[in-house]
């Protein structure tokens, strides 16, 4: 506390004395703080103590349904991949699991979840949970309920599936609630953080002048706040019993580092190191608190990765992994459901128990993924631990790691080469979900790089020679590893006249296009040369790829509809940027707070965008709209059955790129009210780098704490 009392040093000798009884208050109050956080956690855990009821059950015939066809056989028939039953008026107490017996075709795998409507950690709202199948014929879910007064659950996300469903069983059984001193600890730092932040505010109030290091402590304070409340949305401060207490210790240890951490990189002088400081902090942060193989298709991302690292160049689908790496599939499945195996319930850190444990298992995995270049940093990770260790977490790790830290040269790259819009372009790189995604084994990763190298030189002065080079070879990957954003090379556009002549810069978005097809298609001959027993990928049952793009055709009118609608179900997958993992992770406090922090930052930056040209305005809306409609129609011909009223398989990932070009459209059309001109790009930093860090701590409480 001391040491933020004397990072706000002005100079003014009048001022030191209100210094001084400020600091002084501000230690009183965070003793008091002390006390109310000790008083709050003896309140929760008597009130979680109160008496429990033992057993509600709901049978099928109370529940109402929706889109189903009841059959004659005795089971329900889905109509459309959103059917739900679902039962109001219930008002039962405590619930400490749910059991949900049901039973589906047996060919669907696909996510089976639960909404609720009551009391959870003191808030009153709606809260989702996500099921597993314990047994045959009986699903899951453990949680920690005060109250329940409603429910919708979804038995699947496919159409014309056969589900019998008899009935949900509420369960209030569980041991007492325990005083947790590291609770008391995470609260109080939190609290401490927040009188901190006040205290700021009242010197910068009192000056006129922000004092040193401001936007640094703002942010950390942001992060207290904000990671301390997304764990008491999320139930950590509920059900002691189920934390461990070294475990909640390094929880609040790892936050007050973290933020301490980024005070520091605010310090660094130039933008592009604070902004490589802090890649590297997030997202080698990221790569270790996310759970084992649970980014999206990290499973087959990783064996690819580790083929390369052993100079395999070929794709040999029959490849034998060795007994350690087939030991880590076996302890982490690619299904986690808020933080619980698909099978039998084990928690990540029993997960982890086993894995050490050792063993063999009689299992073998495959990867049917034919890239090479993608790979190339999570290779040398795993080379690299290859030297040290033979455990293959530790080499997922590295992998891991190693692809953030070639992000954060390609981060540092861009915004060294970017002369306008960095605001824009330092939120999109930072973004939790940015972040998340490169900090996978994944070849998003390296998508996302030459993503953010090709963004920064097109927003950047007039290019030489090896810069025009670099944006042909980082576009041509872009296109190779995801051919439908192609479109993306019209950001060129962006250039001003005065930077490029229009003709060349017309020269270059060809060379980029054309360098990229001809890549793509030289990947594609090159993995049909040296494939060795690789599959053919089948569509989804009940897909017909060729059907459904002759539906889209021939009834356009009717398609657009169907495309709006499912955007504004999905409030066009805004409030999905927190959703981590395999779909089933979701960082809710990252998924409503992220669409706002971005809101903020672009209209901060506005004045950046005052020289943004009409046509400029017109191309940044195309791209998003055109974008948009080609990534939905790419999932509706790939994803849903023939003429469905669904979209299936959509993700907020896939729109990270955007991120760019809605930013600036939100900056140009805030220009006309926003008139002060302020520090946006260490404004977009900090703020952008502290929701990624409240992102960090979520999930590690998702993961391993809930």
């Amino acid at each position: 506390m001391l040491r933020w009392v004397h990072l706000c040093h002005f100079g003014v000798d009048e001022m030191k004395k209100q210094k001084n009884i400020l600091g002084v208050a501000m230690l009183i109050a965070a003793v008091l703080a002390l006390a109310a956080s000790a008083a709050a956690e003896i309140l929760t855990v008597r009130r979680s103590n109160a008496e429990l009821p033992e057993k509600v059950e709901l049978a099928a015939g109370d529940f109402y349904g929706w889109e189903f066809d009841t059959t004659d056989k005795g089971y329900y028939y889905t109509l459309a991949y959103n059917s739900y039953f679902e039962i109001d008026g219930i008002d039962v107490g405590r619930v400490t699991d749910i059991e949900v017996y049901m039973n589906r075709s047996d060919y669907d795998v696909t996510e089976t979840v639960l909404y609720w409507h009551g009391v959870k950690s003191g808030i009153e709202g709606e809260f989702m949970m996500a099921l597993s199948e314990t047994s045959d014929g009986v699903w899951t879910a453990s949680c920690d309920i005060q109250s329940l007064d409603y429910i919708r659950f979804y038995p699947t996300e496919k159409v014309r599936s056969d589900i019998t469903f008899d009935g949900i069983v509420l369960n209030g059984n569980s041991a007492p609630s325990t005083v947790s001193v590291p609770r008391i600890a995470v609260m109080w730092l939190a609290a401490s953080a927040v009188l901190s932040g006040i205290y700021i505010f009242i010197c910068f109030i009192k000056n006129k002048k922000a004092p040193t290091h401001l936007t640094a402590l703002v942010s950390v304070m942001a992060s207290a706040a904000g990671g301390v409340a997304g764990l008491t949305a999320g139930g950590m401060f509920t059900a002691a019993s189920a934390i461990g207490d070294m475990l909640g210790l390094f929880a609040a240890a790892a936050m007050f580092a973290v933020w301490w951490l980024m005070v520091w990189i605010v310090r660094i002088k130039k933008t592009e190191n604070r902004a490589f400081a802090a890649v590297l902090l997030l997202g080698s942060l990221f790569a270790v608190v996310g759970a084992p193989l649970q980014a999206p298709d990290e499973t087959f991302h990783f064996i690819r990765a580790y083929t390369v690292s052993e100079l395999r160049f070929d794709f040999d689908y029959d490849y034998k992994l060795p007994d350690d790496v087939e030991l880590m599939y076996s302890c982490f499945p690619a299904e986690m459901n808020n933080g619980k195996l698909l099978y039998g319930g084990r928690s990540v850190t029993d997960a982890m128990k086993l894995y050490f444990a050792g063993g063999t298992v009689d299992s073998e995995h495959k990867s049917n993924v034919q890239l090479i270049l993608p790979y190339i940093p999570a290779a040398v990770g795993i080379a690299a631990a290859r030297l040290f260790t033979s455990r293959a977490l530790f080499m997922m790790w590295a992998a891991r790691i190693a692809q953030a830290v070639f992000y954060a040269f390609c981060v540092r790259f861009a915004l060294k080469k970017a002369k306008r819009y960095r605001s824009a372009l330092i939120l999109m790189t930072l973004f939790p979900m940015t972040l998340f995604m490169v900090s996978m084994v994944s070849y998003d990763s390296m998508f996302l790089s030459s993503f953010a190298v090709f963004a920064g030189l097109c927003l950047g002065g007039t290019p030489s020679r090896r810069d025009i080079a670099a944006m042909i070879v980082s576009f041509a990957v872009i296109v190779m590893i995801k051919p439908i954003y192609i479109p993306l090379a019209l950001l060129m556009m962006l250039m001003p006249a005065q930077e490029l002549a229009a003709k060349r810069r017309m020269s270059i978005i060809a060379a980029c296009i054309i360098s990229g097809i001809l890549l793509w298609l030289a990947s594609l001959w090159y993995a049909s040369a040296v494939a060795v027993n690789i599959t053919a990928t089948e569509d989804l049952a009940g897909v017909d790829r060729m059907a459904q793009i002759k539906y889209v055709l021939s009834q356009p009118i009717r398609y657009i509809a169907v495309m709006l609608v499912d955007g504004y179900q999905n409030l066009f997958y805004l409030g999905t940027f927190g959703m981590f993992g395999t779909l089933d992770v979701s960082a809710r406090l990252t998924n409503l707070i992220s669409p706002c922090v971005a809101a903020v930052v672009s209209v901060l930056s506005a004045r950046e965008t005052e020289k943004l040209r009409k046509g400029d305005i017109w191309l940044c809306s195309e791209l998003i709209v055109g974008m948009y409609v080609l990534i939905v129609t790419g999932f509706y011909v790939t994803w849903s059955t023939l003429g469905s009223t669904s979209i299936l398989g959509v993700q907020s990932r896939y729109f990270i790129p955007l991120i760019l070009p809605a930013s600036l459209l939100i900056s140009k059309a805030s220009s006309r009210f926003v008139t002060e001109t302020a520090d946006t790009q260490n404004t977009a930093l900090a703020l952008t780098a502290a929701l990624s860090a409240v992102s960090v701590v979520e999930i590690f409480a998702e993961y391993y704490l809930m």
